[in-house]
């Protein structure tokens, strides 16, 4: 009975060192798998940093481009306005180039007649 006993006691101490064994390598395994839980958290934290801040200059650029697009639109009525002033100059330059002509003709008449 005493041997059974022992016996009995000795497989529940194997028993005990290849759970302790077990456990041990559950634990390791379960740091392993924290450590790995934390650098790929860190990575999306980067990541997502990193995505927020291509947002932020997306959204700078796009603004940029709509100033552009005012600016240009304003030059080009500037231009506009000034491409319709040039044709009224030189609308009012071929009027008084008439109007001289008329009047050297009128006095050229004027000394004929005189």
């Amino acid at each position: 009975a005493r041997d059974q006993a022992m016996e009995e006691l000795r497989r529940r101490k194997e028993h005990t060192a290849e759970q302790m064994g077990a456990l041990q390598v559950y634990a390791a395994e379960g740091e392993a798998a924290e450590r790995d839980l934390v650098a790929a958290t860190d990575r999306l934290t980067r990541q997502a940093s990193q995505l927020s801040e291509a947002r932020n200059q997306k959204t700078e650029a796009a603004r940029k481009l709509q100033d552009a697009r005012k600016k240009a639109q304003g030059l080009a009525v500037a231009v506009a306005t000034l491409e319709q002033d040039k044709r009224n100059l030189l609308l009012d330059k071929e009027r008084l180039h008439n109007v001289v002509k008329h009047e050297k003709k009128a006095k050229q008449e004027a000394r004929v007649e005189a």
